[in-house]
């Protein structure tokens, strides 16, 4: 699915923050669904059980650092806290950094684990995984993104 950004800023030469991301949690859509089940799946997602989108409409993403590689000149290490349900946890991953053009891109995937921000619903480390059977839902989640520009 996706998670739409509300703002965003990016300053590679930023002294005491080099970015700042807020996503809307409310608009957040599931893409490999559709009708009646993408429609139940959105409404669980933005629930009390997942991101509670009623009490914590928004999460932050805070990048604090970018760090090169040190072996491949795209390569960088960014460090940052991202809040989630006003959890706010170091998020540390690698991404490819590149210019084309005027433009700068940077593009990453990585995985987090939704325990870290309290959601719980039908984590096997919280509730039996035999009795959740097909239920269970993993910890981790996995995202890509790439960023554009000028």
């Amino acid at each position: 699915g996706t998670v739409p950004l509300t703002s965003g800023s990016l300053d590679l030469n930023g002294t005491t923050e080099k970015g700042r991301f807020i996503f809307d949690l409310k608009a957040l859509q599931n893409s490999d669904l559709s009708g009646e089940w993408k429609d139940m799946l959105e409404t669980h997602l933005k629930s009390p059980d997942f991101f509670h989108v009623e009490a914590y409409p928004e999460a932050l993403f805070v990048i604090q650092t970018i760090t090169p590689d040190g072996h491949d000149e795209t390569l960088h290490t960014i460090s940052g806290v991202l809040t989630i349900k006003g959890i706010t946890k170091p998020l540390n991953f690698s991404a490819s950094i590149q210019e084309k053009g005027s433009d700068t891109i940077i593009s990453a995937k990585l995985s987090l684990n939704r325990l870290d921000w309290d959601i719980r619903y039908n984590s096997g480390k919280f509730f039996d995984p035999k009795a959740l059977g097909d239920k269970l839902i993993l910890d981790e989640l996995e995202f890509a993104f790439t960023l554009t520009g000028a």
